[in-house]
């Protein structure tokens, strides 16, 4: 299913086109993008966003989500040969 989904101090119209499966899902995908695009990673980094998420069908009503991220340390290993 596709959403619109916006920040709450703009406009419907600088909606972005996300595909998810339910609106908190496209709230999510949304900050995803916004973070990974700005490379500023300002939601994970601990600013929420407010953004208005709705069914991409004109007329449809917006819900108010806050989305909020957290970054989560990955660690890998990798065998070293000392010969």
């Amino acid at each position: 299913m596709w959403f619109q989904v916006w920040r709450e101090e703009g406009n419907r119209e600088d909606a972005r086109r996300v595909e998810a499966s339910c609106p908190e899902h496209a709230a999510k995908r949304w900050a995803e993008w916004v973070d990974s695009w700005g490379s500023d990673y300002t939601i994970v980094g601990g600013t929420p966003e407010r953004v208005f998420v709705a069914p991409d069908e004109h007329g449809s009503e917006p819900e108010l989500f806050e989305v909020h991220g957290e970054s989560t340390p990955t660690y890998t290993a990798n065998p070293v040969s000392t010969e």
